[in-house]
């Protein structure tokens, strides 16, 4: 979704700043404000979290992190981690779901081939 919004936007700017074969000052400094906001953008990818509280929550304060493997968007899943084989046995525990920037660096690089998922267990 980003890659189109950048994408339809480096067009329009690109063809409203040529006159005669002269690209303008202003578009340089159009399409570098426009790159740095897609940055910001695909850097703050962080809000794609999901948060589950198993039991009580979590009591111990260990942290246990695995990856699921997406592919095509999402549409084709790898092998999911088990949470509770993540939790050790526990009873009370926390599984948060996100989306880091690594993530999202992997993805933009492969154009949404590769999509991977960080799944964090915290007891």
């Amino acid at each position: 979704m980003y890659k189109l919004l950048v994408r339809k936007l480096f067009i329009r700017l690109k063809n409203r700043g040529h006159k005669n074969g002269v690209t303008s000052e202003i578009n340089t400094h159009h399409m570098k404000r426009i790159i740095l906001l897609a940055l910001l953008a695909f850097s703050l990818n962080s809000c794609y979290v999901h948060k589950t509280v198993v039991g009580e929550g979590a009591q111990q304060g260990l942290n246990v992190k695995a990856t699921q493997h997406n592919f095509l968007g999402g549409l084709i899943s790898g092998k999911t981690p088990d949470t509770q084989l993540l939790a050790g046995g526990a009873k009370d525990y926390e599984v948060v779901i996100k989306h880091s920037f690594i993530d999202g660096l992997l993805s933009f690089i492969t154009s949404g081939i590769y999509n991977p998922t960080t799944i964090e267990v915290k007891r």
